[in-house]
């Protein structure tokens, strides 16, 4: 019996960690909210949060690859540079801009919905093929319709207004 119960909570553990990083992520975008409300730039508030994580990762990077460094050449400082400008600095611009136009609540779920939409391109694109018939293809289809259930009714329900 106390097998079976080691077990289970070890299988929960990562439930708990990605309901804890939800719940965090939507802490950060009810403070993205409120942070533009009162009047601060979103440029320069993307710029914190870069400088922020910066200063989090980069001791970290050079304690533990500072002995498997790959050569830095032109090539992927140009790689580096477009991953930079395209990959987090635009997607987070436009993310601030979308809470400072709509509700925390909207954004997080849009957030929420890239995965399945992603999926849904993928299919659409050829890059993968719905195979119905396993049982990978039934839980991404089904991932993909609890997500999309979901974002709509986090986007459609008219909940009671918390003035901050």
């Amino acid at each position: 019996m106390a097998n079976k119960f080691v077990n289970f909570v070890g299988k929960l553990k990562p439930a708990i960690i990605m309901v804890i990083v939800q719940f965090i992520v939507a802490m950060v975008n009810i403070f993205y909210k409120l942070a533009v409300n009162d009047g601060m730039s979103v440029r320069i508030l993307i710029a914190y949060r870069f400088i922020f994580a910066t200063a989090c990762v980069v001791p970290f990077a050079l304690i533990f690859e500072r002995t498997n460094r790959p050569k830095l050449t032109w090539t992927i400082v140009f790689q580096g540079t477009l991953c930079g400008l395209f990959g987090c600095s635009l997607s987070q611009n436009l993310m601030i801009k979308s809470i400072t136009l709509t509700s925390a609540t909207f954004a997080t779920a849009m957030v929420n919905l890239i995965p399945a939409l992603t999926f849904i391109l993928t299919v659409l694109f050829r890059l993968e093929s719905l195979e119905i018939r396993k049982m990978s293809g039934i839980a991404k289809v089904a991932g993909t319709l609890v997500s999309l259930s979901g974002g709509m009714v986090l986007i459609f329900y008219k909940g009671s207004e918390i003035k901050i």
